[in-house]
């Protein structure tokens, strides 16, 4: 390891977490070659550290690192593992899609309580995430149908939007994570016909 990345990794490793951000967008315009340096912090015991070498390994994307991310969505700590899965997806690994619906909770938007890392990235996805988020609409977790629905709304904005959006959400059924489990089935029959005809 030369002295630039090593002077970054220990940066990384700071207490000082603006140092610590600061390594992290530095060895990410480094690209490939700080992959070691990330490959290295994944491990570490500090959850902020292990995170923002997730981070990394995510946005530098580079395919030999994607079996290390996919190990990471067992992480103990919710930002490794959203991290791992949008690391998964920007590597197009085909394990993405299910790796970001198990993250589908982890790492919520401070902004969007209704949105995590990896709902905003299943938007991203596109068309072949909504059957996945139809069926996590049928959930009995709250957090999951609003995240699922959030996600799947956020598709169908994509595809005909926004102005189409009202219109199109009542028409099938407007449906609302916290409705009662009856109107909430009636509403997903509706949905998926929609789906399977518009997308």
């Amino acid at each position: 390891m030369d002295s630039n990345l090593s002077a970054l990794d220990k940066s990384l490793h700071s207490n000082n977490r603006d140092t610590s951000i600061w390594a992290l967008a530095e060895l990410i315009k480094i690209g490939r070659p700080a992959l070691p340096v990330f490959t290295k912090a994944i491990s570490d015991p500090d959850n902020n550290i292990r995170a923002f070498a997730t981070e990394g390994l995510a946005t530098i994307a580079d395919s030999t690192a994607t079996d290390l991310l996919f190990d990471k969505l067992g992480d103990n700590d919710e930002k490794v593992r959203a991290w791992a899965a949008a690391g998964l997806m920007n590597a197009n690994d085909p394990r993405a899609l299910n790796a970001l619906f198990q993250t589908i909770n982890d790492y919520p938007n401070i902004l969007e309580s209704e949105h995590t890392l990896s709902s905003h990235n299943l938007v991203r996805y596109g068309p072949a995430a909504a059957p996945g988020l139809l069926n996590l609409l049928t959930s009995e977790d709250l957090s999951t149908r609003t995240r699922a629905f959030a996600a799947f709304s956020g598709i169908v904005v994509q595809a005909k939007g926004s102005n189409k959006w009202s219109e199109i959400w009542e028409a099938n059924g407007s449906y609302s994570p916290e409705m009662p489990p009856e109107e909430r089935l009636v509403s997903l029959k509706l949905w998926t016909k929609w789906y399977e005809q518009n997308l």
